[in-house]
């Protein structure tokens, strides 16, 4: 979340005493939910990730700054165009509080582009700035993210107050590119597993367990784009030998035949209860494929979809779920928020 978002938010807290918030990484934060108008009149397709610095007339930025008030010119570059705050007010968390609760709740937007899990959970600490101390009642929305994302605090960052904290590693090296392949290539060969992704979600989820006792927030969890966010795969993931070398250098893994009974003490760690799954999707993700008219959910991947956006424009250009796949699950959220919660 960018600090300037902070003094709006702390007035709607001591407006009305309740906030939502969004925890995740870019499926929480918006990225891509930019409105329909602009995918469909400005926007090249295959030019892939590079609809976040759109090179377009003066002319037509100050037209689209008048017609769309959160946009804002992009800075160091003509003809740009600055959409953080554009999706943030088209992402699900906003949504929710704004239309679907009418502005009765405060939104806090902590997703994060390319974080982990253990990211999100933990900028629950870096804004001392908001006041939380007057909520009375929170509601916290955890999409987790790939479980092989793991965070660290990136202090080299010019922004280390603000936004960009992280530095997050991935196991597939081959897609880091200079100069953090080694870093990646590091926690790949040495560190990560699909035991060890596991162990580490459970463990980020236990902080923010603790966070939601203290501040007595309710807490709904929902995958973000990861099936395996379920009880099986969890005991079939924590239920492995990994061997490494002298090095920590990954060797191999092995499955025993018969199950540890501490290895359903450890998947029983995670709140199997605050589970939901919108419409019985099982992730945010495959929500939005659902609504394509022309692929089986099941068998079409939302990111085969980047550069160009999915048939009927659930999946943006960017990969991500369009703004009116943000608006559906915050109406499927808000419904059982008023059911359940």
């Amino acid at each position: 979340m960018h600090y300037d978002a902070i003094p709006k938010i702390n007035e709607d807290i001591k407006r009305t005493k309740r906030a939502i918030i969004g925890l995740g990484c870019s499926f929480v934060e918006g990225q891509g939910a930019i409105d329909q108008y602009l995918w469909d009149n400005y926007y090249q397709p295959g030019s892939r990730e590079d609809y976040n610095n759109w090179k377009l007339d003066n002319q037509i930025v100050t037209e689209l700054i008048t017609k769309f008030p959160d946009l804002q010119k992009q800075n160091g570059g003509s003809g740009s165009i600055r959409f953080i705050h554009h999706e943030t007010n088209r992402a699900f968390t906003s949504v929710l509080a704004k239309k679907y609760f009418n502005g009765e709740y405060a939104a806090i937007n902590l997703g994060r582009r390319g974080n982990g899990n253990r990211a999100t959970i933990r900028d629950l600490y870096y804004y001392p700035d908001i006041l939380w101390d007057m909520l009375e009642e929170i509601i916290v929305i955890f999409c987790p993210s790939g479980a092989e994302r793991f965070d660290v605090i990136d202090d080299t960052t010019q922004d280390i107050n603000n936004h960009n904290r992280w530095r997050t590693m991935w196991p597939n090296a081959h897609d880091a590119g200079p100069p953090i392949t080694t870093l990646w290539e590091s926690y790949r060969d040495t560190i990560w597993s699909d035991k060890f992704e596991i162990l580490e979600v459970i463990s980020n989820i236990q902080e923010l367990l603790i966070w939601c006792k203290w501040r007595k927030a309710k807490l709904i969890v929902i995958p973000a784009f990861m099936r395996y966010y379920d009880r099986s795969t969890f005991i079939k993931k924590i239920n492995q030998t990994i061997t490494k070398d002298g090095n920590l250098n990954f060797i191999h893994r092995t499955i025993p035949r018969t199950l540890n009974k501490e290895v359903y003490k450890l998947v029983d760690m995670w709140p199997w209860d605050n589970m939901f799954y919108p419409n019985d999707y099982p992730t945010f993700a495959d929500l939005c494929m659902g609504q394509e008219t022309t692929v089986k959910w099941q068998d079409s991947h939302f990111y085969s979809y980047l550069g160009y956006g999915s048939p009927d424009k659930w999946i943006t250009p960017c990969g991500h779920p369009s703004a009116k796949s943000h608006d559906l699950f915050a109406s499927i959220l808000y419904k059982h928020i008023t059911e359940n919660l």
